[in-house]
């Protein structure tokens, strides 16, 4: 699926800045539909974005104005990135845990989080020995983020192990 990349500059990848990402992506922009009046409706302020070397999608059409989609959209797509993008072996991180989604780093954060449970098999408690972490830090983290959650359930399963609960 991921043919085209720099493996090793994946960690840049995600730290770049949105006009570097967009330059990466076809853009293209549509009519959304549901509330927001006609406004929303009758331009193309929706936007969708495809990585042109991994072809992971990014959307969003929740604003009236192309602009703020277009922000949003580019943000999606790091953190879908940093989900489908795994590194391994894993990387340490020195960084702090305790980011949330606005933080400029989070995606980042996350795809050295996914690495670790990945390399670990999807074992929560091994990788957060790894991270340095106890095993309820870990699982506290990736249960406030929603996204990282589904994704380590997703996993888990397909493995036959249990979800975390």
């Amino acid at each position: 699926m991921m043919t085209d990349i720099d493996w090793n500059n994946r960690d840049n990848e995600l730290l770049t800045n949105d006009e570097k990402l967009s330059n990466q992506c076809s853009l293209e922009f549509f009519k959304s539909t549901g509330k927001g009046g006609q406004k929303k409706n009758k331009t193309s302020s929706a936007v969708r974005l495809v990585h042109k070397a991994t072809k992971i999608e990014a959307i969003s059409g929740n604003r009236r104005s192309q602009k703020e989609n277009r922000a949003i959209a580019l943000k999606h797509m790091k953190m879908n990135l940093a989900l489908a993008w795994r590194k391994v072996p894993a990387e340490k991180w020195t960084g702090a845990f305790n980011q949330n989604e606005k933080n400029p780093q989070f995606p980042l954060v996350s795809a050295v989080v996914l690495d670790h449970i990945y390399e670990q098999g999807w074992q929560v408690a091994k990788a957060a020995e790894k991270l340095g972490l106890s095993t309820g830090q870990l699982v506290r983290f990736l249960k406030k983020h929603v996204d990282l959650w589904q994704k380590v359930n997703q996993e888990r399963e397909k493995l036959g192990l249990s979800k975390l609960k």
